[in-house]
Order: C-alpha cells, then structure tokens, then sequence
C-alpha cells in the first residue's frame, strides 16, 4: 500500500484564509483587472484563468463570475457560462448584468425562450438595463423567426 501524502495548503477550499480582506480583494480586484485586459485582447484562456484567481481570493463577489462568464461564452463553453452567470445571480440577484450575461449564454445555444424569460427575469430588477433591453429585442425576433419557420 502506497504512503499517504499529507495535505498541503493547494487542495484546501480556501487557499488564501491567511490573507486578510483587505488583502483578498487587493488581490482579486488586481486579477480581475488582468482578466479584464486579457479579454479585451481577445485572450480568453488567459481572461478566464485570471477571473478563476479572482474568485479564489472573493468567492462571493458577483462581477468576477460575471466576467468569467462572459469570457467562458466568447470561448464558445456556454455550459459554464451559464453556471458562472447562475451563480453571479444567486450572489447577487438584483444585479442586471447577471441575467444579461444568462441570457447570452441561451442565446448562444439558440435556446431564445430560456434568453427571452432570463432577459425579461432581469428587467424586472433593472428596468432600464440597455444591454438586457438589447439582448431581450434580440432573443424575442430570433424567437419570431424560429417560431415562422416551424409554422
């Protein structure tokens, strides 16, 4: 029977507890910040990665899901941006963004009733969210078209 090896701090659910708050979030606002320039460069891997480090240092910080979301749909994984966008919601259910970011993901996957009820669930918490009013005009005619096409 092989030796067991001892845990290191790595697999711990939260490898940073010897931080101090003030100290996580310096570090996860400075992660997020280079995931915010890697997704504006159009690197993905490297966006999703730093927003990853992020919500290691504030799990419960709703805009790194966010942006991990977005990132995970521009990487074409709508699975996990629906996870991360659903998870941005629970923290934060009155945030806009979030269903915004839940609804691009049905979008994605052509799925426009789940896009059309996300954009619609989210404008009931920010009525004057463009980008959910947007993505709801968007959702509701690809919805029409794909509803012409089977009649």
């Amino acid at each position: 029977m092989a030796p067991q090896r001892r845990r290191t701090g790595k697999g711990s659910k939260d490898a940073h507890a010897n931080l101090s708050a003030e100290e996580r979030t310096q570090q996860g606002t400075e992660a997020k910040n280079r995931g915010n320039e890697a997704y504006a460069a159009g690197d993905h891997a490297t966006a999703i990665k730093e927003f990853t480090s992020a919500i290691a240092f504030e799990p419960t910080n709703h805009i790194y899901y966010s942006n991990r979301s977005a990132a995970y749909l521009s990487a074409g994984n709508a699975a996990l941006a629906m996870q991360d966008a659903n998870k941005c919601i629970e923290i934060d259910p009155k945030w806009g963004k979030g269903y915004a970011r839940l609804g691009a993901a049905y979008y994605f996957i052509k799925s426009y009733q789940k896009a059309v009820s996300a954009y619609t669930k989210g404008l009931t918490v920010d009525k004057g969210n463009k980008q959910l009013q947007a993505g709801l005009t968007q959702a509701q005619a690809a919805l029409q078209v794909l509803e012409e096409e089977a009649s």
